[in-house]
């Protein structure tokens, strides 16, 4: 099996590796036969999957829905995780040097700390009041329009 040391993480050389701040200039190519190899691909390929999918999810919920807002920043910034972390990626396969640093992998998980952070605070503080609202002006449309008779 594979002999992975996680003490490394713990080290700012290994975080830093590949800028001019790290000891390496160019940080290693990840060999395809490592487990961290597929996990990368699957992951960042994953993230644009389901930023598809929450965006094929939006255009069926109705116009006014609290939720359609949010499924486009959420759907928007998903994508562009996927896509600028499979670039990273690419970018460290290359070899190219400082953009494809781990210190890269820290802002982005920054970002998805943020997110998560944003649409929590947004579920338990303000989706059920939306919610609630959405569903009593649905249903007072909705019972306007039978009231409405059509001439014979």
């Amino acid at each position: 099996m594979f002999n992975i040391d996680w003490s490394k993480i713990t080290s700012l050389n290994y975080w830093l590796e590949g800028s001019n701040i790290g000891q390496d200039y160019n940080v290693r190519v990840i060999e395809t036969n490592s487990p961290f190899f597929y996990f990368f691909v699957i992951f960042f390929g994953g993230l644009i999957v389901v930023s598809i999918l929450i965006n094929i999810y939006k255009m069926f919920l109705n116009t006014n829905h609290p939720l359609q807002s949010k499924l486009s920043i959420i759907g928007a910034n998903i994508g562009w995780m996927g896509f600028l972390g499979g670039l990273w990626f690419a970018l460290r396969e290359l070899q190219v040097s400082f953009l494809s640093s781990r210190l890269w992998l820290i802002f982005g998980f920054i970002w998805f700390l943020v997110l998560a952070v944003y649409m929590l605070n947004y579920l338990i503080r303000f989706y059920h009041l939306e919610l609630n609202y959405f569903r009593s002006t649905v249903t007072s449309t909705s019972k306007a329009s039978k009231k409405i008779k059509k001439p014979v």
